[in-house]
């Protein structure tokens, strides 16, 4: 026999901040993370870049603060130019529920342009 369940009536889940950090000594590298309360039942995090999705996390970065996702933001793996990096992005972190609602949070993103090493 099959059963279905109901919607679940878990509120949808909030994002409290986004940060983007340059990681030092490393060619151009960023972790973008976003912190989310940990009393939220998240199934994970969607990081976009001016619309397109750049890649997930399930779970919090081990050894960070509780609720804390984190993506490495490497525009070279990412297949994005240095001239269309160097730009100002919209960065939205998307936090997505086990019941399927959704919560946002866009930051604009400027990053200061870097000479290529010779």
């Amino acid at each position: 026999a099959f059963f279905t369940t109901g919607p679940t009536s878990s509120p949808a889940p909030s994002i409290s901040n986004v940060t983007l950090t340059r990681m030092p000594g490393k060619p151009i590298y960023y972790t973008i993370a976003a912190t989310v309360p940990v009393t939220l039942d998240v199934g994970r995090l969607e990081f976009y870049m001016d619309g397109k999705l750049l890649g997930k996390a399930y779970t919090p970065k081990p050894g960070a603060l509780p609720g804390v996702y984190e993506f490495p933001l490497i525009p070279a793996a990412l297949n994005i130019t240095r001239e269309e990096f160097f730009a100002n992005h919209e960065i939205e972190a998307v936090a997505v529920g086990f019941g399927g609602m959704t919560g946002r949070f866009p930051v604009q993103f400027n990053p200061a342009y870097e000479c290529a090493d010779i």
